[in-house]
């Protein structure tokens, strides 16, 4: 039985589609439920202090700010270099929340990246 190619890109479309929603899921679970924890961890870093006076309910606030954190979670080096984030907080804060946070951020991404290979290849 042969499967036309129209048929496997729109199932590969579609499982990159329902992995993205799956991540940003996520995304928005770590920006409504563990946000307080995660500002907990991090309240001495210069950064996070000014940014986390001005969150509030709205989604674009809470994930600008989890895409602030995980960059400076990311490239630690340069951020406690800059002084955006401090050495101590950097140490203190859980790794499980830390792998979390990094792997959201890699995932979204690569996800992106996969769908804009994806639309280039099919046109």
């Amino acid at each position: 039985m042969k499967i036309a190619l129209n048929e496997v890109y729109v199932c590969v479309v579609l499982t990159l589609a329902a992995l993205f929603v799956l991540c940003l899921a996520l995304m928005f679970y770590l920006a409504y439920c563990r946000i307080k924890e995660i500002l907990g961890y991090l309240n001495n870093s210069p950064a996070v202090i000014g940014r986390s006076m001005r969150l509030s309910l709205d989604p674009l606030s809470r994930l600008a700010l989890l895409g602030h954190i995980s960059m400076m979670l990311i490239i630690p080096r340069r951020s406690i270099r800059k002084q955006i984030l401090n050495a101590q907080d950097y140490e203190r804060f859980p790794r499980g929340l830390k792998a979390l946070i990094r792997f959201c951020n890699y995932s979204m991404w690569l996800l992106a990246a996969l769908m804009v290979v994806m639309y280039v290849l099919y046109r």
